[in-house]
């Protein structure tokens, strides 16, 4: 397997997911796609919302741990590489298929441009 970083508009490179915030979130969204059955997870209506769905406390720090860890892992792709009867297979991917990005504010709290997000 390799996982390669994603990047910005700009171009310029986001970064692999890595660290307890990253594993976090992929844990939160795996369990949430099973729980309910599923392949949209429904984020909320804020990074606020969602952080207190995760059961994260809501602070400055976590806030802007947990927002780099989301770009990152919306970015990153995957690729997956197995050798079949002779022949190489090279599958790629992502963790999620559509990015978990914050923009648009009300009032000081950001809201998410997307408050739901499908796995990969």
């Amino acid at each position: 397997m390799l996982i390669e970083s994603g990047r910005n508009r700009a171009g310029e490179p986001l970064g692999v997911p890595y660290g307890s915030y990253a594993r976090f979130i992929l844990l939160f969204l795996q369990s949430e796609a099973i729980r309910t059955s599923s392949c949209e997870v429904e984020l909320g209506r804020s990074m606020k919302v969602w952080l207190g769905h995760m059961g994260l406390s809501i602070g400055g720090k976590t806030y802007r741990k947990v927002n780099e860890q989301a770009h990152r892992i919306s970015g990153c792709t995957l690729t997956f590489f197995a050798d079949r009867s002779g022949a190489q297979i090279k599958s790629r991917g992502g963790f999620v298929k559509t990015e978990i990005t914050m923009a648009n504010t009300l009032g000081d709290q950001p809201t998410l441009w997307q408050d739901r997000v499908r796995p990969g």
